[in-house]
């Protein structure tokens, strides 16, 4: 028959799964059956093409030898190669054997430098364009006269259809208990564990609520990633050395975690923090909030703050962009004793200052003045080393900061003056809401929590 056993070439034989092929086969005889009952069939589809693209060949004069030759004998050295894409254009049509449907083109140009214009030949788009193409068809005109247009939620409904099992029809395994698809469903989740639901509905040829409600009765739940500092080889120790020290003095003296204050700087600029998997707004149609980022004009203020005993120290807004050695120091010096004023007698002289081990803490004469000035400190070279890479374990970075930015930017910052504000604001709104289970319990749950992992990352 001519054929030959060989390796093959990229895209020279169709290879789908089992289910794929089966939706092949449904598909032809469906069709096959309404062109045999004389329905008119209609075909739509969408791309994209750029101002850009051309033909990869055409034809050449090979007589003209170069450029001054073709000026010579007044011939043009015809159209130059484009010097990138251009702009996209999103073009979607429909037609039937009989050609385009008159009024059915739909073309506009994106706005959206993506991979993928299916951002902007979005359901939304697709709704609106096909409730102007409906009423525009023989098969309504001839076989439906006077009929309304159908409701724009079966065509979200046929959309979504679309998007979860591939096909119009409802799948036949939907909507009955069917063990051995719940088994499939399973080991596949067992298989990769990371997979989605909608992933797994297209897979299976069924609705993305049935593998929830498949997986929901099986008790398993997506939890997210947790992004962490990461950890060397010698941290673990350092991390056990001091939660063993932090709890072993906690037993001696019950009072132990409230003589501690734990300090701490970050930087709040202009854009803040946004997350979009939390950040949402119900409403009945989209109004396309945007959060803007990436302003020409930045502005950022660095922050100090404490916490001991449940009491919030601070916030003190005046240090300067870089924070240095001196910086710092200067701080300690004249700054920290203002800051403290409030706080009894007894607390200050019992009182352990902690850092942590950035650069600017280092510096000989900080370790100095911190050396004459507590009778214990905990930090990089202090009297109570500070294990490297551990916001897990200090106060200010797993309360602190996230409630502090997540009140700043409810709402986008302007100006530097409305970001002090908002700080300040923000931490009149904390100290009624702090107590001392933030520097006393938290740390202790966390302490225990640590040398359960030997050291190493827990929740």
């Amino acid at each position: 028959m001519g054929f030959q056993y060989q390796k093959r070439s990229r895209n020279s034989a169709m290879i789908e799964k089992d289910d794929i092929v089966v939706w092949h086969r449904e598909y032809l005889k469906s069709i096959k059956k309404y062109r045999e009952e004389g329905h008119p069939i209609y075909y739509m589809d969408e791309t994209w093409v750029n101002s850009g693209d051309c033909t990869s060949q055409t034809w050449v004069d090979k007589t003209v030898t170069s450029r001054t030759d073709a000026f010579s004998k007044g011939l043009s050295t015809g159209p130059t190669n484009p010097s990138g894409r251009g702009k996209r254009l999103i073009v979607v049509h429909i037609g039937n054997e009989d050609g385009f449907v008159p009024g059915g083109l739909l073309c506009f140009e994106s706005k959206k430098n993506t991979k993928d214009y299916h951002d902007e030949m979005n359901g939304e788009v697709f709704l609106e364009w096909m409730e102007t193409v409906l009423p525009r068809l023989k098969e309504y005109e001839n076989r439906f006269p006077g009929r309304r247009v159908p409701a724009p939620a079966m065509f979200a409904r046929i959309h979504q259809a679309l998007r979860d099992r591939g096909t119009f029809r409802r799948s036949l395994r939907e909507g009955v208990h069917n063990a051995d698809l719940e088994r499939e469903i399973l080991d596949e989740v067992n298989r990769d564990p990371e997979t989605s639901t909608r992933a797994l509905a297209c897979q299976f040829g069924v609705h993305h609520t049935t593998v929830w409600r498949t997986i929901n009765r099986e008790g398993l739940y997506p939890y997210y990633f947790l992004r962490v500092h990461g950890l060397e080889n010698t941290d673990h120790q350092q991390r056990v050395q001091f939660c063993r020290w932090l709890l072993h003095n906690e037993v001696e003296d019950c009072n132990f975690l409230q003589s501690i204050i734990w300090t701490d700087e970050s930087t709040f600029t202009r854009e803040g923090v946004f997350n979009v998997h939390n950040r949402h707004y119900y409403v009945q149609e989209n109004p396309h909030l945007v959060c803007q980022q990436r302003f020409q004009r930045r502005f950022s203020i660095n922050v100090w703050m404490g916490v001991i005993g449940g009491v919030l120290i601070g916030p003190f807004l005046a240090l300067p962009r870089t924070v240095g050695g001196n910086a710092y120091l200067n701080f300690l010096q004249n700054e920290l004793s203002v800051l403290l004023k409030d706080i009894p007698l007894d607390v200050r002289r019992r009182m352990i200052h902690q850092h942590d081990g950035a650069p600017p803490h280092f510096s000989r004469a900080i370790r100095q003045h911190l050396n004459e000035t507590f009778t214990s400190w905990i930090g990089r070279g202090g009297t109570i080393p500070w294990p490297p890479r551990s916001p897990d374990l200090t106060p200010l970075d797993f309360f602190v900061w996230g409630y502090l930015k997540e009140r700043v930017y409810q709402q986008e910052v302007d100006s530097e003056a409305e970001l002090r504000q908002r700080i300040l604001q923000a931490a009149i709104e904390m100290r009624r809401v702090i107590t001392a289970g933030v520097t006393g319990s938290q740390v202790r749950k966390r302490a225990h929590a640590c040398l359960r992992q030997n050291g190493g990352h827990f929740e």
